[in-house]
């Protein structure tokens, strides 16, 4: 924002809770018709890497379960950021 010429720049910052019901809940979010631009993104590296989308999936549900309490621990973190122009 200070590259744009803003002044007076606040931000806050929030922890929220993103908890899904399983881990394929999960991976159905991430990796479904939605349009996930970052799931696109990850596919075509792990593709560049000789993998396929089911491989992704296996690995995404198994982190998800192991680190994430099966979908119930996910939390995203939102930033809000504004100034004066």
């Amino acid at each position: 924002m200070q590259d744009a010429a803003f002044t007076s720049i606040d931000t806050l910052s929030v922890k929220m809770p993103f908890a899904f019901a399983s881990a394929e809940d999960y991976v159905y979010w991430y990796t479904g018709p939605f349009g996930n631009p970052v799931a696109a993104k990850l596919l075509v590296d792990w593709k560049g890497h000789g993998g396929d989308l089911d491989q992704l999936k296996t690995v995404l549900r198994d982190v998800v379960r192991e680190e994430f309490d099966d979908g119930e621990a996910i939390s995203m973190e939102a930033v809000l950021a504004w100034g004066i122009k």
